[in-house]
């Protein structure tokens, strides 16, 4: 299936989710050297400078619309400056950078489904498509009970 149009407001969204998931592969990369410095037993905190300055401008980008996966990339920088274990904290990353990626396709679905545009011609799909030759009482069933004025039998 097509993915719907989406208005001018739901395309600026989604270029906004566009490049914050390259920003966040850039994000990743840094991740797993870190991972590869951890287990050959080399420190890792090169790496822990890099990865602050490159998450500051993707929780920038998210913050206008995107402001609880923005908190997400900010509390993985708090993350990465923490003491500890290496390999804890490469892990913690690592399941940080899933936890974004994750959100950030969530919010593209609901961006697809919050401003989407209908095409020209084609019928809405809220609205009602019910023929006006149907019968309103279709012989056999019972009638129904209007429960809105409290009726019964």
């Amino acid at each position: 299936m097509a993915r719907p149009q989406v208005s001018g407001a739901g395309a600026q969204r989604l270029k906004t989710l566009e490049e914050a998931g390259l920003l966040l592969q850039g994000l990743h990369s840094i991740v797993e050297r870190m991972a590869l410095a951890a287990k050959v037993q080399q420190p890792i905190q090169p790496y822990v400078g890099q990865f602050r300055r490159a998450a500051v401008p993707v929780a920038d980008l998210l913050k206008g619309h995107f402001g609880p996966i923005a908190d997400q990339v900010t509390a993985l920088n708090l993350l990465a400056t923490r003491s500890g274990r290496d390999r804890l904290r490469v892990n913690g990353l690592r399941e940080g950078i899933a936890a974004i990626r994750n959100s950030l396709d969530v919010a593209g679905r609901k961006v697809y489904e919050q401003f989407a545009v209908e095409e020209e011609g084609a019928p809405s799909r809220r609205a009602r498509t019910r023929p006006d030759d149907l019968p309103d009482v279709v012989e056999g069933l019972p009638d129904v009970v209007d429960l809105e004025r409290g009726g019964g039998r």
